[in-house]
């Protein structure tokens, strides 16, 4: 615990030691229950039983932490909770009663006597005071306990996402968003085409031409480098002035160069372009 959920439950038991003190001297005064009893008396005797409680509160929070068991059930934890802080109670109150007995007075000391008088006495006295005060502590140690174990985790967390950043920035740099369609503007129309329609893109000066599955024609001004960035890797630049659609491709002329797509169009392989192409289609026919 750090010092300042130390110097609350130090503080929390310095009230409860003064407020028992002048209850107890007010009780007396009130029916004349002893005379010439002092506050300082009735102090000493409240802080020694609290420093009783205090010393095995230790113990306590060293058993919680050691012997409950890591379970989901609530039912269990609470059993083990409450069977440590009974006995411990009781612990507490059997050594308080027997300091409290007058051992060598008037009166002889007896077990019989001590259990039905002394114990008896501090057991309705002290022990619901103790119980709270252990449950209390428990309470503390286990909300500092998840504190310091979310703090993990979302230190963790943090340094995850640190990476995940770090990971995105760099993947960032090496790809690009590929499209899944084509959005081409003409005039005050705006079309939207599938890439899986495209054929053949081929360069007209400052514009590039898309052609579809089924004769249309499309007009953009896009370079086909920017274009070909954008566009899924089935599509290949076969030439200067042409991508095409691997997928449309039905057969790569090795003499020529140049392939020959669904709808009979036959697209050139550049110089340039022909070993890669070579590489993918192998000169076979495709379909």
């Amino acid at each position: 615990m750090n010092r300042r959920t130390i110097g609350t439950v130090v503080g929390l038991i310095a009230l409860v030691i003064l407020f028992e003190t002048l209850q107890q001297l007010y009780y007396v005064r009130k029916f004349d229950l002893a005379e010439d009893v002092r506050f300082l008396f009735l102090l000493q005797r409240q802080v020694y039983r609290w420093l009783i409680w205090l010393v095995m509160a230790v113990p306590l929070v060293l058993a919680a932490r050691r012997l409950v068991p890591r379970t989901n059930s609530s039912s269990l934890k609470l059993l083990y909770y409450a069977l440590l802080i009974g006995s411990i109670v009781l612990l507490d109150v059997f050594l308080v009663a027997l300091i409290a007995f007058p051992f060598g007075g008037a009166i002889a000391f007896s077990w019989s006597y001590f259990f039905t008088e002394y114990l008896a006495f501090f057991t309705f006295q002290k022990a619901p005071l103790f119980t709270l005060g252990y449950i209390g502590v428990c309470w503390i140690s286990a909300l500092y306990r998840f504190n310091q174990e979310l703090l993990v985790e979302v230190t963790s967390l943090r340094d995850l996402r640190q990476q995940d950043k770090a990971l995105f920035r760099e993947l960032s740099k090496t790809h690009q968003p590929q499209e899944s369609i084509l959005t081409i503007r003409s005039g005050s129309q705006v079309s939207v085409v599938s890439l899986e329609d495209v054929h053949y893109i081929a360069a007209d000066d400052y514009c590039v031409n898309v052609y579809l599955a089924d004769g249309r024609k499309y007009v953009m001004r896009k370079s086909l480098k920017a274009l070909l960035e954008k566009l899924p890797d089935h599509f290949m630049r076969v030439h200067r002035k042409f991508i095409i659609n691997r997928k449309a491709v039905t057969q790569f002329n090795t003499d020529t160069p140049a392939l020959l797509l669904e709808d009979g169009t036959l697209v050139p392989v550049s110089k340039s372009k022909l070993k890669k192409v070579k590489e993918y289609f192998g000169g076979e026919r495709l379909r």
